[in-house]
């Protein structure tokens, strides 16, 4: 069993084992090409460029739009099917050169606002504190 597998990232492990490899094969392709097409037929869920650049605390930033992702944790489709489970929410996919899908949530402000925010609140706290007036 893979790594891949193991996370849930893959559906090989739903093929039973007698199967011959060659036809094991071809049933993850047409699941894997069955997915991509319900992917881009969902109008909720938009294709972004596979450039996310990973950042820390699990964040992934877009080298292109400078746009803030997170890893979709849940399922989107059923095991072993192109059946969508996940239909109503916004997601966005990559896909990468051998057909697989990665789901991800985008976040409200873009990775250069989130720098300026943390850069504020470090000029905030190393500013001299003024004393307050009733003190003086």
């Amino acid at each position: 069993m893979t790594l891949r597998t193991m996370l849930g990232f893959s559906d090989s492990h739903l093929i039973e084992d007698t199967t011959t490899d060659a036809k094991r094969t071809a049933i993850v392709d047409e699941i894997r090409q069955a997915r991509l097409v319900a992917a881009r037929r969902n109008s909720k869920w938009t294709e972004i460029e596979d450039d996310l650049v990973p950042r820390a605390r699990g964040l992934f930033v877009s080298a292109a739009t400078d746009r803030v992702y997170t890893l979709v944790r849940g399922i989107v489709y059923a095991p072993g099917s192109a059946s969508v489970v996940a239909d109503r929410a916004p997601l966005y996919y990559t896909v990468s050169e051998d057909g697989e899908l990665a789901f991800y949530e985008r976040r409200t402000e873009t990775w250069t606002e989130q720098l300026e925010r943390k850069a504020e609140r470090e000029r905030r706290r190393a500013a001299p504190r003024e004393t307050p007036t009733w003190a003086r």
